[in-house]
Formats: C-alpha cells, structure tokens, sequence
C-alpha cells in the first residue's frame, strides 16, 4: 500500500473516531508500527492531526467538547476496563459522585444492583441507571440542562453540589498532564469538577492513554489534587515516562 493510500486511510479513521492508535492502524494496514508513526508525523507537518500519546488526534480533538453519542463510542473497551477496575473502589454506605462522562457511565453500570451506597450526579443517563434501583440514594443535580451532553450545567448545579458531602468522586478529562494537571473543552464542566473536588474527600481520575500528554481549554485540578489515576495499558505507558510523584495513585486497568 503506498504512503498516500495510509495516509487517507488513517484520516477517515481519524475524522471518525476523534483519536487514532499508533497500535491499532498498524494491525489494519498490516505495517510495522514505526511506519505508521512517519505517516502521522507526516499528517501533523501537513496540519491534518495533532500528535498525541500513542497515535494522533484530528485538529481540534482536544479543545472540542464532544457530543454524548461520540463520547459514548470513543475508546469503548478501555473506559469499560478502566471503570471496572475504579468501581472496586467503592465502599458499602459511602456518597459517590459522578461526573457526566461516558466512562463514569460505563462504570456506573458495573455497580452491583444490591449495594448500598448514596450516588450523585449531573448526568441523566447515569441518573435513568439508578433510578429504579431501591438501594441507592439518589440524587440529581439539576440546573441548565445541555442536551448535546445529556448533562447539567451551570450556577443552580455548582449550588446543589456545594451542599453535598462527598466521599468519593470519580472523574474523566479531556486531557492530562503531569505537569499542568487535568483539563476539559468545556468551561462549565471544568468549574463543576472543580467544585467536585472541593467537597470530596477522595478524587480519582478515569482516563484513557489517549488523553495523557495532551491539555485543553479549561483546567480543573492540579496533579497533587489527585487521590488516584486509573488508566489502561497505554497510559501505563505514558506514567512510565512522566510518572506522578506518588506512583501508588496510578492503577493499570487489564
């Protein structure tokens, strides 16, 4: 396959997906990883992607707040492997609060259905999973709601959350850095998160190898705000060469 045929290849997939693997397009194209990365060097030179950890990102991927259905199937299997391994975290009787991110989503699903614990959250599909559910104390903050996100936002939320107390907060990100901390691509969210982490006792992190080096518009927690990272193999990869000062706050999903 020549070098032009890749890289268009690689840019439909990019402009599908948002965020594409060094890893992944080799196995597809059937090429040695090493080519791939000169076709992505290639494209960023050109001004069509943006590198980041383990592959590349279209222009604007991590300063654009993404529509719920395109959170929903970015990165599937990771968010799952990376919620389940969060969700061993929760104990029985404690306030959790969830953000509106499709990883929390996922790990909101693998929360048993007989354990007791008080959920908060600004997200509605996270909201209709518990909902029926007679062991969980629920509750919604509601404000402004944004229905690209299928989230809330705005002063009434920032207000509802200020008078919660938290035991555990759970979290995504639109980027990572271990040295400027976590951001997001939305102004509203980023504030809520902040506040998230003001009335928590215990923050973590849920975010895929995708996100890891990158930064976005807003930020909203320094590294040492962190109580835990939990990311999957490729941002194991990324910890390797820029890790936390507290390597025990960052857990590899499998």
């Amino acid at each position: 396959m020549l070098a032009a045929e890749r890289q268009s290849h690689i840019l439909l997939r990019s402009q599908a997906l948002g965020v594409v693997r060094t890893r992944v397009l080799a196995k597809e194209l059937g090429v040695v990883e090493e080519t791939i990365r000169r076709d992505l060097d290639k494209l960023a030179e050109l001004g069509a992607l943006v590198r980041v950890h383990g592959g590349a990102a279209v222009n604007d991927f991590g300063h654009r707040d993404l529509a719920y259905e395109e959170r929903e199937v970015s990165q599937q299997k990771e968010k799952v492997a990376i919620a389940r391994c969060a969700a061993q975290a929760i104990k029985v009787g404690e306030t959790i609060l969830f953000d509106a991110s499709s990883t929390c989503l996922q790990m909101a699903k693998l929360i048993p259905p007989n354990l007791r614990v008080r959920v908060v959250t600004y997200s509605l599909p996270i909201f209709e999973i518990f909902k029926d559910r007679k062991q969980v104390d629920l509750v919604l903050l509601g404000g402004d709601y944004e229905s690209r996100g299928r989230r809330f936002g705005g002063p009434l939320t920032e207000e509802g959350l200020l008078s919660c107390r938290i035991d555990r907060f759970f979290f995504s990100a639109k980027g990572f850095d271990t040295t400027k901390g976590a951001s997001e691509a939305n102004e509203e969210q980023a504030r809520l998160k902040t506040v998230g982490l003001i009335r928590s006792s215990w923050g973590a992190l849920l975010v895929d190898g995708t996100k890891l080096g990158s930064d976005s518009s807003y930020h909203f927690a320094q590294t040492h705000e962190l109580s835990a990272v939990f990311t999957d193999e490729l941002g194991g990869e990324y910890f390797e060469r820029a890790p936390l000062r507290e390597s025990r706050k960052v857990t590899i999903a499998d």
